[in-house]
């Protein structure tokens, strides 16, 4: 697994399936990358077969140093 940037994970393609730890220090759970109406990236998670927007990537406190939300993906 690779830890990502907040601009690597900007630039994911919507769908991929991402491993997130949360800053609060829930998780690491998987999400799936989606986009709002203005293609902004959002954290999704999966519930029944729908996505469901949990987060959106500029406001996960990615890549900060403390707090700090970790976005891996798989290799």
């Amino acid at each position: 697994m690779k830890i990502l940037t907040r601009a690597e994970v900007e630039a994911l393609p919507v769908g991929t399936k991402v491993f997130v730890k949360w800053s609060g220090g829930n998780g690491p759970y998987w999400y799936v990358i989606g986009a709002d109406k203005w293609g902004n990236r959002i954290i999704n998670m999966e519930s029944r077969g729908q996505l469901i927007s949990v987060e959106h990537v500029k406001n996960a406190y990615i890549g900060l140093k403390a707090p700090m939300t970790t976005v891996q993906v798989e290799e």
